[in-house]
């Protein structure tokens, strides 16, 4: 076998190996850009009005978690319902068959209420440590932190327990503890 012959096997060879690896290279972006394909296929979205609940487009109304009902409603055979009375709702309130009420509260009724001279009677539905009820004055049950403190306004009270407390001048449990006290109360939020 010359030199020449040789060349030419070896051109033959390197030229199929070519062909092969660029057939294969070929093949793999194909397969890549069908697989990449169907995922987009298979993330596809809802047209809205719809509702997504898993792989599955619901129609309008649909739910497929307690989360796409609204207030005091909870998600029941792909249907938004009514929840219970009594069902917990918003921060600290009651569901009372339509709507959230007495948020706030963690269970406090006004019978309950520090001010009245009940001691601090805890919120039965609270988990912050200390929490106990009173009533604010726009008669609203609350659970709340705090107690007396020296007479100042509302700006002290916002000083002593921080922003979104409130102050009660009128509460008979401060006063019987020394006139020149009143309450200050900051609502809990669970």
């Amino acid at each position: 076998m010359d030199g020449s012959q040789f060349d030419g096997i070896v051109r033959s060879v390197t030229q199929s190996r070519r062909t092969v690896l660029g057939g294969a290279i070929a093949t793999v972006a194909g397969v890549m850009g069908l697989a990449e394909g169907e995922a987009k296929k298979r993330r596809r979205k809802c047209k809205s009005p719809k509702v997504k609940c898993g792989k599955k487009c619901l129609p309008a109304g649909s739910c497929c978690l307690d989360t796409d009902c609204g207030t005091c409603q909870t998600c029941s055979g792909k249907t938004c319902v009514v929840s219970p009375s009594g069902t917990s709702c918003g921060v600290g309130g009651s569901c009372n068959g339509t709507a959230c009420i007495n948020q706030g509260a963690f269970g406090c009724a006004a019978s309950m209420d520090f001010c009245l001279e009940n001691g601090k009677m805890p919120c039965p539905r609270s988990s912050t440590p200390g929490a106990f009820c009173v009533v604010d004055l726009d008669g609203k049950n609350l659970c709340v932190t705090g107690g007396c403190i020296e007479r100042g306004d509302q700006q002290d009270c916002e000083a002593a327990l921080g922003p979104g407390a409130f102050e009660d001048e009128f509460c008979n449990a401060c006063a019987l503890l020394a006139p020149s006290e009143d309450g200050c109360f900051k609502p809990v939020t669970q």
